[in-house]
Protein backbone atom coordinates (compact mmCIF):
# COMPACT_ATOMS: atom_id res chain seq x y z
CA UNK A 1 0.00 0.00 0.00
CA UNK A 2 1.15 3.37 -0.54
CA UNK A 3 1.37 6.72 1.31
CA UNK A 4 -1.68 8.65 1.04
CA UNK A 5 -1.21 12.40 2.13
CA UNK A 6 -4.71 14.63 2.90
CA UNK A 7 -4.41 18.33 3.27
CA UNK A 8 -6.99 20.03 4.94
CA UNK A 9 -6.98 23.70 5.82
CA UNK A 10 -9.29 24.49 8.86
CA UNK A 11 -12.91 25.75 8.46
CA UNK A 12 -14.85 28.73 8.24
CA UNK A 13 -13.70 31.62 10.85
CA UNK A 14 -15.30 34.90 11.12
CA UNK A 15 -12.22 36.26 8.84
CA UNK A 16 -12.09 34.20 6.27
CA UNK A 17 -15.99 34.95 5.57
CA UNK A 18 -14.75 38.53 4.90
CA UNK A 19 -11.37 37.44 2.73
CA UNK A 20 -9.20 38.29 5.93
CA UNK A 21 -5.75 36.83 6.87
CA UNK A 22 -6.03 34.85 10.32
CA UNK A 23 -2.97 33.30 11.96
CA UNK A 24 -1.08 35.47 14.07
CA UNK A 25 -1.52 35.48 17.90
CA UNK A 26 -2.98 38.30 17.72
CA UNK A 27 -5.43 37.41 14.92
CA UNK A 28 -6.22 34.15 16.34
CA UNK A 29 -10.54 33.34 15.55
CA UNK A 30 -11.76 30.25 16.54
CA UNK A 31 -14.50 28.22 13.82
CA UNK A 32 -17.62 29.86 13.02
CA UNK A 33 -20.88 27.63 13.54
CA UNK A 34 -20.62 26.58 9.98
CA UNK A 35 -16.93 25.92 10.27
CA UNK A 36 -17.89 23.59 13.32
CA UNK A 37 -19.84 21.58 11.14
CA UNK A 38 -17.45 21.59 8.18
CA UNK A 39 -14.76 19.98 10.41
CA UNK A 40 -17.18 17.38 11.90
CA UNK A 41 -18.07 16.78 7.67
CA UNK A 42 -14.31 16.31 7.51
CA UNK A 43 -14.33 14.00 10.35
CA UNK A 44 -17.16 11.98 10.01
CA UNK A 45 -16.10 11.31 6.12
CA UNK A 46 -12.96 10.07 6.65
CA UNK A 47 -13.27 8.64 10.01
CA UNK A 48 -12.92 4.97 8.75
CA UNK A 49 -9.66 5.56 7.05
CA UNK A 50 -6.48 4.01 9.08
CA UNK A 51 -4.67 7.10 10.29
CA UNK A 52 -0.80 6.90 11.02
CA UNK A 53 -0.22 10.68 11.97
CA UNK A 54 -1.72 14.00 12.01
CA UNK A 55 0.09 17.33 11.64
CA UNK A 56 -1.42 20.88 12.59
CA UNK A 57 -0.37 23.86 13.35
CA UNK A 58 -0.96 25.93 16.47
CA UNK A 59 -3.76 28.63 15.44
CA UNK A 60 -6.96 28.14 17.08
CA UNK A 61 -9.27 27.47 13.74
CA UNK A 62 -7.18 24.30 12.96
CA UNK A 63 -7.49 22.68 16.40
CA UNK A 64 -11.03 23.23 17.05
CA UNK A 65 -13.22 26.11 18.48
CA UNK A 66 -11.25 27.41 21.08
Amino acid sequence: MGVFLYFLRHGQTAYSLTGGYCGTPENDPGLTPEGVAMAQEFADTYAALPWTAAYVSPPTASRGNG
